[in-house]
Protein backbone atom coordinates (compact mmCIF):
# COMPACT_ATOMS: atom_id res chain seq x y z
CA UNK A 1 0.00 0.00 0.00
CA UNK A 2 1.37 3.39 -1.01
CA UNK A 3 0.06 6.91 -0.54
CA UNK A 4 0.52 10.38 -2.01
CA UNK A 5 -0.49 13.49 -0.04
CA UNK A 6 -2.24 16.70 -1.03
CA UNK A 7 0.19 19.21 -2.51
CA UNK A 8 -0.25 22.94 -2.98
CA UNK A 9 1.33 24.73 -5.92
CA UNK A 10 2.83 27.33 -3.53
CA UNK A 11 3.96 29.53 -6.41
CA UNK A 12 6.84 31.93 -5.83
CA UNK A 13 4.42 34.84 -6.31
CA UNK A 14 0.99 34.51 -4.69
CA UNK A 15 -1.95 35.07 -7.03
CA UNK A 16 -2.08 38.66 -8.26
CA UNK A 17 -3.47 40.83 -11.02
CA UNK A 18 -3.77 44.49 -11.93
CA UNK A 19 -7.04 45.62 -13.51
CA UNK A 20 -8.20 48.95 -14.93
CA UNK A 21 -11.97 49.23 -15.50
CA UNK A 22 -13.96 51.90 -17.28
CA UNK A 23 -17.42 51.79 -18.77
CA UNK A 24 -15.84 51.39 -22.22
CA UNK A 25 -12.90 49.06 -21.60
CA UNK A 26 -11.36 46.68 -19.08
CA UNK A 27 -7.71 45.62 -19.05
CA UNK A 28 -5.84 43.10 -16.93
CA UNK A 29 -2.08 42.75 -16.41
CA UNK A 30 -0.85 39.58 -14.79
CA UNK A 31 0.41 36.04 -15.10
CA UNK A 32 -1.91 33.38 -16.47
CA UNK A 33 -1.51 29.91 -17.94
CA UNK A 34 -4.78 30.22 -19.84
CA UNK A 35 -5.14 33.58 -21.52
CA UNK A 36 -8.43 32.68 -23.21
CA UNK A 37 -10.05 31.62 -19.94
CA UNK A 38 -8.69 34.70 -18.16
CA UNK A 39 -10.18 36.89 -20.89
CA UNK A 40 -13.58 35.22 -20.59
CA UNK A 41 -13.56 35.61 -16.79
CA UNK A 42 -12.46 39.25 -17.11
CA UNK A 43 -15.29 39.97 -19.56
CA UNK A 44 -17.93 38.41 -17.33
CA UNK A 45 -16.72 40.12 -14.16
CA UNK A 46 -16.37 43.48 -15.92
CA UNK A 47 -19.80 43.26 -17.50
CA UNK A 48 -18.32 44.12 -20.88
CA UNK A 49 -18.05 42.17 -24.15
CA UNK A 50 -14.79 40.40 -24.89
CA UNK A 51 -14.10 42.88 -27.69
CA UNK A 52 -13.74 45.57 -25.03
CA UNK A 53 -11.44 43.58 -22.75
CA UNK A 54 -7.71 42.90 -22.96
CA UNK A 55 -5.43 40.54 -21.06
CA UNK A 56 -1.77 41.54 -20.96
CA UNK A 57 0.30 38.52 -19.99
CA UNK A 58 3.18 39.08 -17.58
CA UNK A 59 5.82 36.68 -16.29
CA UNK A 60 4.06 33.98 -14.28
CA UNK A 61 6.02 34.13 -11.06
CA UNK A 62 5.43 30.39 -10.90
CA UNK A 63 2.42 28.56 -12.24
CA UNK A 64 2.68 24.76 -12.22
CA UNK A 65 -1.02 24.53 -13.08
CA UNK A 66 -2.37 26.94 -10.46
CA UNK A 67 -2.61 29.89 -12.82
CA UNK A 68 -4.76 27.86 -15.14
CA UNK A 69 -7.59 29.05 -12.91
CA UNK A 70 -8.68 32.70 -13.07
CA UNK A 71 -10.35 33.26 -9.70
CA UNK A 72 -7.86 36.01 -8.84
CA UNK A 73 -8.61 37.75 -12.15
CA UNK A 74 -12.31 37.73 -11.33
CA UNK A 75 -11.73 39.16 -7.87
CA UNK A 76 -9.47 41.95 -9.16
CA UNK A 77 -11.98 42.86 -11.88
CA UNK A 78 -14.89 43.03 -9.44
CA UNK A 79 -12.91 45.34 -7.16
CA UNK A 80 -11.75 47.54 -10.07
CA UNK A 81 -15.33 47.87 -11.26
CA UNK A 82 -16.14 49.64 -7.98
CA UNK A 83 -13.45 52.26 -8.71
CA UNK A 84 -13.79 53.26 -12.38
CA UNK A 85 -10.65 54.68 -13.98
CA UNK A 86 -8.39 53.66 -11.08
CA UNK A 87 -5.91 50.83 -11.68
CA UNK A 88 -6.31 48.21 -8.95
CA UNK A 89 -3.51 45.84 -8.02
CA UNK A 90 -4.67 42.73 -6.18
CA UNK A 91 -2.01 40.70 -4.36
CA UNK A 92 -3.04 37.78 -2.19
CA UNK A 93 -1.23 37.17 1.05
CA UNK A 94 0.66 33.91 1.30
CA UNK A 95 -2.00 32.69 3.73
CA UNK A 96 -4.79 33.49 1.25
CA UNK A 97 -2.84 31.81 -1.53
CA UNK A 98 -2.38 28.60 0.44
CA UNK A 99 -5.99 28.59 1.64
CA UNK A 100 -7.53 29.00 -1.81
CA UNK A 101 -5.27 26.65 -3.72
CA UNK A 102 -6.23 23.80 -6.05
CA UNK A 103 -4.45 20.88 -4.51
CA UNK A 104 -2.84 17.97 -6.29
CA UNK A 105 -5.25 15.26 -5.12
CA UNK A 106 -4.51 12.76 -2.43
CA UNK A 107 -4.43 9.12 -3.54
CA UNK A 108 -3.63 5.70 -2.17
CA UNK A 109 -2.70 2.62 -4.12
CA UNK A 110 -2.84 -1.06 -3.32
CA UNK A 111 -0.77 -3.39 -5.52
CA UNK A 112 -0.84 -7.16 -5.59
CA UNK A 113 1.44 -9.40 -7.63
CA UNK A 114 1.50 -13.12 -8.37
CA UNK A 115 4.39 -15.42 -9.40
CA UNK A 116 4.46 -18.83 -11.00
CA UNK A 117 6.64 -21.67 -9.70
CA UNK A 118 9.65 -20.27 -11.61
CA UNK A 119 9.33 -16.79 -10.07
CA UNK A 120 7.96 -15.23 -13.25
CA UNK A 121 5.50 -12.41 -12.62
CA UNK A 122 2.21 -13.66 -14.02
CA UNK A 123 -0.31 -11.31 -12.44
CA UNK A 124 -0.54 -7.71 -11.26
CA UNK A 125 -3.48 -5.82 -9.77
CA UNK A 126 -3.15 -2.06 -9.26
CA UNK A 127 -6.03 -0.32 -7.48
CA UNK A 128 -5.83 3.46 -7.09
CA UNK A 129 -8.25 5.20 -4.76
CA UNK A 130 -8.52 8.96 -4.73
CA UNK A 131 -9.89 12.19 -6.05
CA UNK A 132 -10.80 13.04 -9.64
CA UNK A 133 -9.44 16.29 -11.07
CA UNK A 134 -11.68 16.21 -14.14
CA UNK A 135 -14.85 15.80 -12.07
CA UNK A 136 -14.14 19.18 -10.48
CA UNK A 137 -12.53 21.12 -13.34
CA UNK A 138 -13.63 19.59 -16.64
CA UNK A 139 -16.50 17.11 -16.22
CA UNK A 140 -17.13 17.18 -19.96
CA UNK A 141 -13.85 15.31 -20.42
CA UNK A 142 -14.99 12.35 -18.31
CA UNK A 143 -15.39 9.10 -20.25
CA UNK A 144 -18.27 6.86 -19.14
CA UNK A 145 -17.87 8.10 -15.58
CA UNK A 146 -14.10 7.55 -15.62
CA UNK A 147 -11.45 10.21 -15.14
CA UNK A 148 -9.04 9.27 -17.91
CA UNK A 149 -6.32 11.53 -16.48
CA UNK A 150 -6.20 9.30 -13.39
CA UNK A 151 -4.72 6.53 -15.55
CA UNK A 152 -1.72 8.50 -16.82
CA UNK A 153 1.12 6.00 -16.86
CA UNK A 154 -1.38 3.13 -16.87
CA UNK A 155 -2.79 3.54 -20.38
CA UNK A 156 -2.62 0.68 -22.92
CA UNK A 157 -0.77 2.85 -25.45
CA UNK A 158 0.59 6.33 -26.12
CA UNK A 159 3.18 8.43 -24.31
CA UNK A 160 1.56 7.71 -20.92
CA UNK A 161 1.32 3.96 -21.52
CA UNK A 162 1.93 1.30 -18.92
CA UNK A 163 5.37 -0.11 -19.67
CA UNK A 164 4.82 -3.52 -18.07
CA UNK A 165 2.02 -4.57 -20.41
CA UNK A 166 3.64 -7.97 -21.08
CA UNK A 167 2.35 -9.25 -17.72
CA UNK A 168 -0.18 -11.97 -18.67
CA UNK A 169 -2.84 -11.05 -16.12
CA UNK A 170 -3.15 -7.33 -15.52
CA UNK A 171 -5.91 -5.30 -13.87
CA UNK A 172 -5.72 -1.57 -13.14
CA UNK A 173 -8.74 0.18 -11.65
CA UNK A 174 -9.71 3.39 -9.84
CA UNK A 175 -12.00 3.77 -6.85
CA UNK A 176 -13.06 7.41 -7.14
CA UNK A 177 -13.47 9.33 -3.89
CA UNK A 178 -14.18 13.08 -4.07
CA UNK A 179 -13.86 15.00 -0.80
CA UNK A 180 -14.75 18.73 -0.75
CA UNK A 181 -11.14 19.93 -1.02
CA UNK A 182 -10.76 21.42 -4.54
CA UNK A 183 -8.29 19.49 -6.74
CA UNK A 184 -6.14 20.88 -9.53
CA UNK A 185 -3.50 20.03 -12.08
CA UNK A 186 -0.03 20.07 -10.54
CA UNK A 187 2.88 19.70 -12.98
CA UNK A 188 3.07 16.07 -14.19
CA UNK A 189 -0.27 15.43 -12.50
CA UNK A 190 -1.28 11.77 -12.06
CA UNK A 191 1.72 10.17 -13.69
CA UNK A 192 3.82 11.46 -10.79
CA UNK A 193 2.38 9.16 -8.16
CA UNK A 194 1.46 6.37 -10.55
CA UNK A 195 5.10 5.98 -11.53
CA UNK A 196 6.18 5.99 -7.87
CA UNK A 197 3.61 3.34 -6.97
CA UNK A 198 4.55 1.12 -9.89
CA UNK A 199 8.32 1.32 -9.71
CA UNK A 200 8.51 0.93 -5.94
CA UNK A 201 6.34 -2.17 -6.16
CA UNK A 202 8.38 -3.60 -9.03
CA UNK A 203 11.42 -3.26 -6.77
CA UNK A 204 9.54 -5.12 -4.04
CA UNK A 205 8.58 -7.88 -6.47
CA UNK A 206 12.16 -8.24 -7.67
CA UNK A 207 13.34 -8.50 -4.07
CA UNK A 208 10.68 -11.11 -3.29
CA UNK A 209 11.80 -13.15 -6.31
CA UNK A 210 15.45 -12.81 -5.35
CA UNK A 211 16.29 -11.07 -8.62
CA UNK A 212 18.24 -7.96 -9.57
CA UNK A 213 15.71 -5.11 -10.09
CA UNK A 214 17.17 -4.12 -13.47
CA UNK A 215 17.26 -7.69 -14.75
CA UNK A 216 13.72 -8.22 -13.45
CA UNK A 217 12.48 -5.21 -15.42
CA UNK A 218 14.29 -6.20 -18.60
CA UNK A 219 12.66 -9.61 -18.46
CA UNK A 220 9.25 -7.96 -18.17
CA UNK A 221 9.94 -5.61 -21.07
CA UNK A 222 11.25 -8.23 -23.47
CA UNK A 223 14.88 -8.03 -24.49
CA UNK A 224 14.36 -6.23 -27.81
CA UNK A 225 11.82 -3.62 -26.72
CA UNK A 226 12.56 0.08 -26.58
CA UNK A 227 11.78 0.07 -22.85
CA UNK A 228 14.34 -2.68 -22.28
CA UNK A 229 16.99 -0.69 -24.10
CA UNK A 230 16.07 2.39 -22.04
CA UNK A 231 16.34 0.37 -18.83
CA UNK A 232 19.72 -0.96 -19.91
CA UNK A 233 20.96 2.56 -20.62
CA UNK A 234 19.59 3.69 -17.26
CA UNK A 235 21.39 0.83 -15.53
CA UNK A 236 24.65 1.70 -17.23
CA UNK A 237 24.24 5.36 -16.32
CA UNK A 238 23.53 4.36 -12.71
CA UNK A 239 26.71 2.27 -12.62
CA UNK A 240 28.79 5.02 -14.18
CA UNK A 241 27.35 7.54 -11.75
CA UNK A 242 28.18 5.38 -8.76
CA UNK A 243 31.72 4.81 -10.03
CA UNK A 244 32.23 8.53 -10.64
CA UNK A 245 30.85 9.39 -7.18
CA UNK A 246 33.20 6.91 -5.49
CA UNK A 247 36.16 8.43 -7.29
CA UNK A 248 35.14 11.94 -6.28
CA UNK A 249 34.65 11.19 -2.58
CA UNK A 250 36.90 8.13 -2.22
CA UNK A 251 34.05 5.75 -1.35
CA UNK A 252 35.09 2.12 -1.05
CA UNK A 253 33.76 -0.22 -3.72
CA UNK A 254 31.20 -2.86 -2.74
CA UNK A 255 33.84 -5.56 -3.02
CA UNK A 256 36.21 -3.89 -0.57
Amino acid sequence: MYGYPYQNHACMEPMNATVLWTSEKCEMWGGTQNGEAALAVLSEAAGLPISKCDVHKAMLGGGFGRRGRSDYVQQAALIAKQMPGVPIKLLWSREEDMLHGSYHPITQCKLTGAFDKDDNLTGLHIRVSGQSILTALAPERMSDGRDISTFAGFNPSGEAAFVYNTIPNLLIDHAMRNPPIPPGFWRGVNINHNAIYTECFIDELAHAAGQDPLAFRRKLFGQQSEDARSAQCGGRARGLGQTHARRRVSWPSRSS
